[in-house]
């Protein structure tokens, strides 16, 4: 059926973000499914278009489109398609900040699906609630949620389904991160740094689902954590140094949170100040030891081995590729660029 195909094609070029060619597709199968009558089409095109308007964020467009296609179908007809449009009418109010009118059309999606077999739609939307759940700080909740979208997904090979439930599951993260429990939020907030740092930009995903969860955690960093992922991607090869050295990132390696650590910040402060000052000049151990414990009366051996433990530790943690030996001392790599965030 031509519908069926316009529909089908609506779908294949919204994957490659073709906004014009996708919309006219979804447009002209909702004609012919309109002209024939067939209410059940014509709530999958708008269905289908409404995750187009979310993906190029017209949030109150996609809500229209939703809206449109559950008022088009009953709830014992075609509740796979019932279900997608809770789903991005969840996924719109959530982003227009109606939290708890998207919590509640995500429990009403669940309960409509419920023994439908459909893993993707059941998955989908316990997770979108999961993700909600945690940042609206109900982590309890949020953990339940997670298990019923692993329940729904069953033992088969869901690659994309098991990587939207981890995606929702990083507010989890950052909740802890907003919990000011100083413990708990630095390592939060970079866990969730180093998860979304290893995966595409947004606009690179290819999967329309995993882009609207990852748009919706990176909407969660706030200032801070936007600028620290902006970073860590568009230098992938540098140091980044946070501000007066509250955090480092070497190449290829996780997120080092130094604020709870001192010592550690001042070896990693005075040795990033060296290194923009004589790249390639290395800090002599004496004057290391020092800088790190200004004033502390302690015998040579003692300082030598208490700042030889340091290095080794900031080397285990991350830095081993750009903390180098130079002489009785220690340099960064001078052929590694450092890039200095929120100053």
């Amino acid at each position: 059926m031509r519908a069926q195909a316009l529909n089908s094609l609506g779908v294949l070029e919204m994957r490659a973000r073709a906004l014009d060619a996708a919309r006219e597709a979804f447009d002209e199968a909702r004609r012919i499914f309109e002209e024939a009558g067939q209410r059940v089409g014509m709530a999958m095109v708008d269905a289908n278009a409404g995750m187009l308007w979310l993906d190029h964020g017209e949030v109150e467009r996609a809500e229209e489109c939703a809206t449109s296609a559950l008022a088009l179908t009953r709830g014992d007809e075609d509740v796979v398609t019932r279900g997608h449009a809770r789903l991005i009418l969840g996924y719109a109010q959530w982003m227009s900040g109606a939290g708890a009118e998207a919590a509640g059309v995500f429990e009403r999606g669940l309960e409509e699906t419920e023994g439908v077999g459909h893993a993707q739609t059941r998955v989908s939307l316990a997770a979108a609630a999961g993700g909600l759940a945690a940042q609206q700080g109900d982590v309890k909740s949020a953990a339940a949620l997670f298990e019923r979208a692993r329940a729904a997904m069953g033992d088969g090979e869901h690659d994309v389904l098991a990587e939207l439930i981890r995606l929702h599951e990083l507010h989890v993260e950052l909740a802890a991160w907003r919990s000011g429990d100083a413990r708990k939020a630095g390592a939060a907030l970079f866990r969730a740094l180093d998860a979304l740092g290893a995966r595409p930009a947004p606009d690179d995903e290819r999967s329309e689902p995993l882009r609207l969860a990852q748009r919706l955690v990176e909407r969660s960093l706030g200032a801070r954590g936007e600028s620290l992922l902006s970073a860590s991607r568009g230098s992938k090869s540098a140091l980044v140094v946070e501000g007066d050295v509250i955090a480092v990132r070497a190449p290829g390696a996780s997120w080092l949170d130094l604020s709870r650590s001192p010592a550690l910040a001042n070896m990693a402060r005075s040795l990033v100040a060296r290194r923009l000052e004589v790249p390639g000049e290395g800090i002599e151990a004496d004057d290391l030891c020092e800088l790190v414990w200004p004033g502390e009366m302690i015998a040579p051996d003692a300082a030598m081995n208490r700042l030889h433990v340091s290095i080794a530790k900031l080397r285990r943690l991350g830095l081993r590729d750009v903390l180098l030996r130079e002489g009785d001392g220690y340099v960064l790599d001078a052929d590694v660029p450092v890039v200095r965030v929120g100053e």
